[in-house]
C-alpha cells in the first residue's frame, strides 16, 4: 500500500529562538485565468470560495484560516488549503466550473514556516528581498531566490514567513535556513 510522504517527513526544529516547521497536509492547486476570462474567474472564486483574488504580491485567506489564494504571476494563482481528499485540482475544478484552468501542484512543492523571535534575522542573511514588517506586510508574497533556490516568501497573519519552494530542492533549502539559524550570534 502506498503512504504519502512529505518532503521533509514533518520536520520542526528551534535553533537560535528560529522556529523552522515543514507545513503539510495542505492541497496546492494552480489556477491559471483562460483569455478574456478574469472576470468570470473572479465571479467564480467569490461565489465558489468566498474569496477575492491577491492583487500582484498580495495574498487573501479565508475567514476561517484553512484556505489562501496566492498571487503567483500574472493571470496565475496558487489556491492552498486543508488537503480533504486525493484529487484537488479535480475538486476544485468543479466548483469554478471551467472558468480557469487548474493543476495539482501538491505534491511539487515543500512549503516551510519560519517564525520565532530572530526569524527576520536568519532570513536576511539568505534573501535579497526586504521582509521588515515595515516594508513586507501581513499577506504580501514575493517571489526571490535564495541560496540560488527559487522561493516563494509569504508573510503569514501570525507574524511568520511561510516558504514554499520546489519539492526536489527541499533539503538544500531547510539546510540553507538551518545553516543561517546556527550562524547568528
Amino acid at each position: 500500500m502506498l503512504k504519502a510522504v512529505s518532503p521533509l517527513s514533518g520536520f520542526s526544529a528551534e535553533i537560535n529562538k528560529v522556529t523552522i516547521s515543514e507545513v503539510s497536509g495542505r492541497s496546492l492547486v494552480s489556477i491559471a485565468v483562460p483569455n478574456s476570462g478574469l472576470a468570470a474567474l473572479k465571479a467564480a472564486i467569490k461565489k465558489q470560495l468566498n474569496l477575492d483574488l491577491p492583487e500582484p504580491g498580495q495574498t487573501t485567506d479565508s475567514k476561517s484560516g484553512n484556505a489562501m489564494l496566492i498571487w503567483a504571476s500574472p493571470d496565475q494563482y496558487l489556491f492552498s488549503f486543508d488537503e480533504k481528499d486525493n484529487m484537488p485540482s479535480e475538486t476544485v475544478g468543479k466548483l469554478l466550473n471551467g472558468k480557469a484552468y487548474v493543476t495539482d501542484q501538491s505534491d511539487a512543492w515543500v512549503t516551510l514556516k519560519i517564525s520565532g523571535e530572530r526569524k527576520l534575522e536568519a532570513l536576511e542573511r539568505i534573501c535579497p528581498i526586504n521582509l521588515h514588517p515595515d516594508v513586507f506586510k501581513t499577506g504580501m508574497a514575493a517571489r526571490t531566490m535564495m541560496e540560488h533556490l527559487g522561493v516563494l516568501v509569504i508573510r503569514d497573519e501570525n507574524d511568520s514567513f511561510l516558504l514554499l519552494s520546489a519539492r526536489s530542492t527541499a533539503g538544500s533549502l531547510l539546510h540553507a535556513i538551518e545553516t543561517s539559524a546556527k550562524n547568528l550570534h
